[in-house]
């Protein structure tokens, strides 16, 4: 009977900490990835082949920026469910 109060009360004084423990979400990353390669304009293409090269550099941009917002979005709305729980 000793044995299992002597156990108890050294269980439950390990669980106890004197420091404060709060989680802060980590910051995102300042470079997520590197940007996609975009394809060259070759002087002396025809029209037709620049408008083709610019029309798609012009959607990988989108792409990307549409993705970063989203990601951005999320990651301030996980920060923000986050801080709210370790407060």
């Amino acid at each position: 009977m000793r044995r299992l109060l002597l156990f108890l009360i050294l269980a439950l004084g390990a669980c106890t900490s004197s420091i404060p423990m709060v989680q802060k979400f980590p910051d995102p990353p300042t470079d997520l990835q590197d940007p996609p390669p975009l394809k060259k304009v070759i002087k002396g293409s025809p029209t037709s082949e620049v408008l083709r090269i610019i029309n798609y550099n012009y959607g990988l941009y989108k792409i990307r920026a549409t993705r970063e917002r989203a990601w951005n979005a999320w990651w301030k709305e996980q920060a923000t469910i986050t801080n709210k729980a370790t407060k």
